[in-house]
């Protein structure tokens, strides 16, 4: 498993002020920031989670094609949203072999990314851009967490994700 690069006190320090980012801390404020995303479509606030390390970029590279040595791990408000629509009924995922995504499930966002059993490249792009997939087998469930790439704001953004009630780990 590999883990998120810290930020360098200065750029800590330039984002103190920053409307729109946050820094991961803790689960407790992660958990708040999924709170507050879920309840206010108003709310437009990005959390960084760190940035990609020289060993995990090197493993996402030869599995994708793709260097993000050093760019932020990030999730908006808006993909919060994004996913709980698209993944957070029931009804609608039972019938696609899924299960739905709950608030605790948005916890395990940043483990499928680091730990994943399979990175992938997406046969589509997004918004013109690679796209990633991190599959993640866990129990008797598979997690996929799809990320967009901004070269512009150094970004792998989670897009979207869901869950999976069995094993569908694409096979190497």
């Amino acid at each position: 498993m590999f883990s998120f690069n810290d930020y360098t006190s200065q750029q800590l320090k330039n984002w103190e002020k920053s409307k729109r980012i946050l820094i991961y801390k803790n689960e407790e404020m992660y958990l708040e920031f999924i709170a507050f995303s879920l309840g206010n479509s108003e709310y437009k606030k990005k959390l960084y989670f760190g940035t990609i390390s020289k060993e995990h970029a090197n493993e996402i590279l030869l599995n994708t094609g793709v260097d993000v040595e050093g760019f932020n791990c990030a999730l908006s408000a808006d993909e919060v949203r994004k996913i709980n629509s698209s993944h957070g009924d029931e009804k609608k995922e039972n019938v696609r072999g899924q299960r739905a995504y709950t608030v605790e499930d948005y916890l395990v966002i940043p483990f499928v990314i680091l730990s994943a059993d399979v990175v992938e490249r997406s046969t589509k792009d997004y918004r013109n851009k690679p796209a990633l997939l991190f599959h993640k087998q866990i129990g008797d469930e598979s997690f996929t967490v799809v990320t967009g790439i901004s070269n512009k704001h150094l970004d792998v953004f989670v897009q979207t994700s869901w869950i999976t009630k069995k094993e569908t780990l694409p096979r190497r």
